[in-house]
């Protein structure tokens, strides 16, 4: 009996120590994709194509924050 109650308690330590490792990464995603959409979008030159470049990466991470925004909700912004 003592054996199980022992045997469960590392699991659940092993459990939570992955659930904060998760945690850590999903953070530290979340902070590149925020510094990415708050820096504004420069041109070296200005032509239609390098717009329509930037714009698309704008749109990747824009869609990628709400896209995980379930997941992001509950965590500490940075």
């Amino acid at each position: 009996m003592i054996f199980n109650l022992v045997k469960k308690l590392k699991e659940t330590l092993a459990t939570v120590q992955q659930l904060d490792k998760n945690m850590s990464n999903l953070r530290s995603w979340l902070c590149r994709i925020e510094a990415d959409l708050s820096r504004p979008i420069t041109y070296s030159v200005l032509h239609h194509q390098e717009i329509q470049k930037r714009l698309a990466e704008h749109q990747v991470c824009v869609s990628l924050r709400i896209n995980n925004k379930e997941r992001t909700s509950s965590l500490v912004y940075c």
